[in-house]
């Protein structure tokens, strides 16, 4: 242990020595384009080295700064909605629910994944959870999420993938976007944004008032819904010469909200929760101008604060439930440099401290430290080695070291396979460990650690068309999951002793038809030994697309299939059908007209067929019998949204 010890010091002294000297600005070195005909982009997210999407290295989907344009995408959570391989679960639009567990993403059937902006990992409040609902996606770029473990360049805990979002750094001299929507439902929305830059540096400004009210599901039934944020966000950055900018980010949230379970022979159980986050950062940026070496050094904190109310019986007042207060500090380091034509290497160190307070756990912390070093060689013009080594010390459980190898082999500039695998190793939450007001303390809960195993290749079949196709097997030892207590008892956090098993494919095919018409169609498939890892989960799902484009005007047709739901844990023997639909399709459509170049008018229809289906469920025992306990949160019906955009 002391010569592991001391071999880390060794690593993250080397590192350090040269760490403020260099840094990658992936904003530039990818570049988007905009036109979706297009079937190739830069992407950076694999291995930090730009390089064509159909080249890279792991199962990739880029969403473009043209997309969320025209789908009118407000959330991170809109974002992702459509991309394989990813269920995005949101109780009430997360309006009561935006630290619960009930509200999460997950990646390959895991919610151990990773928010990166700009390759930096977001994990203010309850991990990425907070930007599912909020950020400003005016400043996005583009939204590149890998599936898979990524330990290595992004975190022990990337067990189910990353997304990284790439901010804008080309903003215009100057220009002003304003925005009002409405639709059913109480939707609301009015958003100003102005941005601009010159030979100094750039800035962009936003705020953000967005309201929902109650809604009726896809059966007519009225559900209770009230919901009112306000955000601001704002991005400075100053160019100190021709190779270094220093950037500054900062946001502020505040977001009021109440949502209602259906309780089938209780009535409705109402949520009220008054939400309040805050991040602030400062990133320090050199990129050499020959481009082959770079070092961005970030410092983030954020606070965040969630004061949630519970009311048992619609016609009670909802009493104070659960207090919990927020923060964390992070700095990072991230490093590169082409030693030569054909070897790269990446490099950084971390530290991050969580500390959050409520009345189960007052004043507890967590805290981290890692260290990372990637490799990178061109062993031919075809055949690409890529090798890494992470070390991740925490307060609360032993150091760990991981390690990843990736090997890629491109027989043409149209067909490429890769073969990649990746440890991870994933500490407790401060839930787990702690408690809650939902869940009881495990102090004795281990942390969960495995291999990630992937195979893929990429097949453009002209300048049209192109098929991914990836499958991947992934261990876990001591996975955690949810027990269900019987009661009077909690639920709470355990292990799964031994290793459990999961398994997987996914399949992306994209298609243009002529000038204007594009097409396309994913299919993911998952399976696990153990149901227990994947509740509440589609084992099977399929995304369509049909995009046409003009130069004035566009529609997009959008259609997600889930199937084949993973059984609970939450649920005993008995409830087998806990959901109203295993198997549904939803659509949606969006449409944009340009009345001139500055003024486009935008319409939305969400859940055109009106589908009437669970967007999750939960069981609760206490003082439970078969057909009492069974609550659900069921999906808006068919809604619409209306608005126009000015730009001068």
């Amino acid at each position: 242990m002391n010569n592991r010890k001391n071999l880390a010091a060794s690593v993250l002294s080397a590192i350090c020595s040269i760490g403020f000297v260099t840094g990658v600005n992936a904003a530039e070195v990818g570049s988007t384009i905009d036109n979706p005909f297009v079937l190739d982009t830069m992407v950076v997210t694999a291995t930090t080295t730009p390089v064509s999407e159909k080249r890279a290295t792991a199962s990739m989907t880029v969403v473009s700064r043209k997309e969320i344009d025209d789908n009118h995408y407000k959330t991170l959570s809109d974002v992702l909605e459509h991309v394989p391989g990813i269920d995005s679960v949101k109780f009430a639009d997360g309006a009561g629910f935006e630290i619960s567990g009930e509200s999460s993403l997950t990646m390959r059937g895991s919610s151990n994944c990773l928010v990166a902006v700009d390759g930096v990992v977001q994990k203010t409040g309850n991990s990425y959870k907070s930007y599912l609902f909020s950020m400003n996606t005016d400043d996005i770029e583009r939204v590149e999420v890998m599936r898979g473990a990524a330990a290595t360049l992004y975190g022990a805990d990337a067990v189910g993938g990353v997304v990284n979002i790439i901010t804008k750094r080309d903003y215009p001299a100057m220009q002003t976007k304003l925005t009002a929507a409405a639709g059913n439902f109480g939707y609301q929305n009015y958003h100003v944004n102005t941005n601009g830059s010159d030979e100094k540096g750039f800035w962009s400004f936003s705020y953000d008032k967005m309201k929902k009210g109650d809604y009726k599901d896809g059966a007519g039934v009225k559900t209770k819904r009230d919901m009112d944020s306000d955000m601001v966000n704002m991005r400075l950055g100053a160019y100190l010469n021709d190779e270094t900018d220093f950037i500054v980010n900062f946001q502020n949230l505040q977001q009021n909200g109440s949502a209602a379970y259906a309780m089938p022979n209780w009535g409705l159980r109402y949520w009220t929760t008054d939400y309040h986050m805050q991040t602030l950062s400062g990133t320090l940026d050199y990129k050499s101008k020959d481009g082959k070496e770079g070092n961005a050094f970030t410092v983030l904190y954020g606070k965040w604060f969630s004061d949630r109310k519970r009311s048992k019986n619609g016609n009670q007042p909802a009493a104070k439930w659960e207090t919990v207060d927020r923060d964390n500090i992070d700095v990072v380091n991230r490093y590169y440099r082409q030693l030569s034509d054909n070897n790269r290497i990446a490099a950084g160190v971390e530290y991050q401290r969580y500390s959050v307070a409520t009345v189960a756990a007052p004043d507890r912390e967590i805290s981290e430290r890692a260290a990372y070093l990637q490799d990178e060689w061109d062993i031919t013009d075809k055949l690409k080695l890529t090798g890494g080594i992470r070390y991740v010390s925490s307060n609360s459980y032993k150091s760990q070291w991981l390690n990843s190898l990736n090997l890629s082999y491109a027989f043409s500039d149209k067909f490429s396979i890769y073969a990649l695998s990746n440890e991870f190793y994933k500490t407790p939450s401060t839930t787990a460990i702690f408690g809650s007001a939902a869940f009881k303390a495990n102090p004795n809960i281990k942390p969960e650690s495995g291999r990630n195993n992937e195979l893929g290749m990429r097949l453009a079949f002209d300048d049209t068309a192109r098929l991914d196709v990836s499958v991947f097997d992934r261990r876990h030892e001591n996975a955690i999951v949810i027990q269900n207590n019987p009661a009077p008892d909690m639920n709470q956090y355990v292990n799964i002793n031994g290793v459990t098993h999961l398994k997987g494919a996914e399949v992306s095919f994209k298609k243009n038809f002529g000038k204007y018409l594009t097409a396309k169609a994913s299919y993911s498939r998952l399976v696990a030994e153990a149901d227990s890892q994947i509740p509440r989960l589609p084992k099977t799902q399929y995304t369509l697309g049909l995009t046409y484009d003009r130069d004035f005007y566009n529609v997009s047709l959008q259609a997600l299939n889930r199937s084949d739901f993973a059984p609970n844990n939450y649920f005993p023997v008995g409830f087998d059908n806990y959901l109203l639909e295993k198997n549904y399709w939803v659509w949606n459509l969006s449409a944009n007209y340009k009345v001139k170049n500055n003024i486009n008018v935008f319409a939305k229809v969400n859940n055109i067929f009106d589908k009437n289906y669970m967007s999750a469920t939960q069981y609760t025992a206490t003082g439970a019998t078969i057909g009492e306990p069974l609550a659900y949160y069921t999906a808006q019906g068919r809604s619409f949204i209306i608005g126009m955009e000015y730009s001068f």
